[in-house]
């Protein structure tokens, strides 16, 4: 087929720099697809290569770039799509920092260089004619505020000898950097503000964000206005710019630290959010967390999201207040297929009409609260209303009778026929057979148990396990004996494809014996999340 044409030329070093570090599975499969594309009329090799390099690990796709050129022009480009969080995987951080700033300095333009050798800020030297190759700016498709004020931080500090006045260095450095990004990055997807105020340095006639999908806003705490990120404007200022700046979100992410605030600030920071949910025409996910005073008017603005709304997850969020106004806006989103609520305040219950029709398209639900009761009539009624859609649940709740407990797992087994993830707390004996027995599509499933599960119970239990659950994760006060493994493997189905069976608790000397019997049939102990569920 002379695939050696198709390779463009591939040198020696290039080639045995590939082999040596990629792994021998992507190889394969690169070659077989070059073989394929030699066959077909319709796809490219530049394509074919693409998709390929898209699923290969960073340090994979780095031994791309030294085959030859084509490679690397597709190589690049994937690297540098957020270079923010690859720094923060790499074990030296701070000198990978270091490094990122240099070649973000290295690409700047001669006005910005030229503003910060007048400030006395030491640029990166390179020899004539070796400027970088790429534009690395400009294939950023992830902006990290933060990291990069952390990046200027480390430049500053790496180059102390040269920076007479250092935090005035910093400071500068920073702004330079994150206009800089700004402005160049024209693939930008994503942009985390963290807690950094962005109004001294956007430029709103120089940024461009048609392709922004996604942001997250994070208020500052209380003990961090002094830190060495700037906290000038408030958190509803930060909002209130990219309201006006952008209407094609789908994913809006709002974190809420402060500890105190008055009724005005909170009433502030909502307000500047619901505008930016209303503007948006095609918001698919919505995550909220953090105590507000009025969150009606952030629901109020879901009324036009009838349709696109998909994800709403709310943590530390106060639904006392919430208007019924609010509540229609909420259940209008009939294309909801997430909903996690985890440690909201509702003393009350939440009623809706009677037989109308709430989020019929949900497949996941989560609910968490350990801090107060919670409304059960609400939880039952969107169960019922999902039109036996849902595939994922998770409930952990405190302050559970046992009576509420029950109607809770009953209304499951009656409308959840399609369940394929389960995630509860304390189930009695009677209800873990019966979940067996009824969830027949379940992958996963994961419990707490009493003392009542004792070894009969255990070995009962495997009779009931299906061809479909794989993953078995149960937290119980009293472990299994050895034999009991063996007769809990003897018990199970010859169609059954347990992969991972995790029990907590127990001495470790009999869990590892334990572990052994189950590794003879296939079965391993280690903890691994397996159903991941959409969004």
């Amino acid at each position: 087929m002379h695939i050696e044409v198709q390779l463009c030329c591939v040198s020696r070093k290039g080639i045995k720099i590939f082999v040596n570090k990629l792994i021998i599975k992507y190889y394969s499969i690169l070659l077989t697809l070059i073989i394929l594309v030699k066959m077909s009329n319709n796809i490219s090799l530049t394509e074919i290569l693409t998709e390929v390099f898209e699923h290969l690990e960073p340090h994979e796709l780095h031994s791309c770039i030294f085959v030859n050129r084509q490679w690397c022009k597709i190589s690049i480009p994937i690297l540098w799509r957020s270079p923010f969080h690859e720094c923060n995987l790499l074990r030296n951080k701070w000198r990978s920092l270091n490094l990122l700033a240099r070649t973000c300095l290295l690409c700047l333009g001669d006005n910005k260089r030229e503003l910060l050798m007048n400030e006395s800020i030491p640029l990166p030297s390179v020899p004539s004619g070796q400027q970088p190759i790429f534009d690395y700016p400009s294939l950023f498709r992830v902006i990290n505020i933060e990291i990069i004020c952390t990046m200027s931080d480390a430049w500053v500090i790496s180059n102390k000898g040269k920076c007479t006045r250092s935090e005035y260095c910093k400071k500068v450095l920073r702004k330079t950097l994150i206009e800089h990004l700004l402005e160049r990055a024209e693939m930008i997807h994503f942009i985390n503000l963290d807690e950094f105020n962005i109004k001294p340095i956007i430029n709103k006639n120089a940024l461009n964000l048609r392709r922004l999908k996604k942001i997250r806003f994070s208020s500052p705490t209380t003990d961090r206005k002094n830190s060495s990120i700037d906290n000038v404007s408030t958190f509803s200022e930060n909002v209130s710019i990219f309201s006006t700046l952008i209407n094609n979100l789908q994913h809006i992410i709002v974190e809420n630290h402060k500890q105190h605030g008055s009724f005005i600030e909170y009433e502030s920071d909502t307000k500047a959010l619901a505008e930016l949910v209303r503007n948006q025409g095609s918001l698919k996910c919505l995550e909220i967390s953090g105590y507000y005073m009025n969150i009606s008017s952030i629901f109020e603005s879901l009324k036009g999201k009838t349709t696109t709304l998909t994800k709403l997850s709310l943590n530390r969020v106060d639904l006392n207040f919430i208007s019924q106004n609010a509540i229609n806006s909420w259940i209008s989103c009939v294309n909801l297929k997430s909903l996690e609520i985890q440690n909201c305040k509702i003393v009350e219950e939440i009623y809706f009409n009677s037989g109308q029709q709430i989020f019929p398209n949900l497949k996941k639900l989560v609910f968490v609260n350990h801090v107060a009761k919670f409304p059960i009539n609400f939880i039952i009624q969107i169960i019922k209303s999902t039109n036996k859609n849902l595939e994922f649940i998770k409930f952990e709740l405190d302050h559970l009778t046992s009576v509420n407990q029950l109607s809770l797992i009953n209304t499951a087994i009656h409308h959840c026929p399609n369940l394929v993830h389960l995630n509860v707390d304390e189930l009695l004996n009677s209800q873990l057979i019966q979940i067996l027995d009824s969830f027949r599509k379940l992958r996963e499933l994961k419990f707490d148990t009493s003392n009542e599960f004792d070894n009969n119970t255990f070995i009962e239990f495997a009779k009931h396990i299906s061809q479909t659950l794989k993953y078995l994760y149960i937290n119980v006060d009293y472990y299994p004996f050895p034999d009991t493994f063996r007769m809990f493997i003897n018990n199970l189905n010859d169609d059954v494809n347990l992969k991972v069976l995790h029990i907590s608790n127990g001495a470790e000397e009999l869990r590892n014996e334990c572990r052994e019997i189950l590794e003879k049939h296939g079965i391993i102990s280690t903890r691994i999340h397996s159903y991941q569920p959409f969004l």
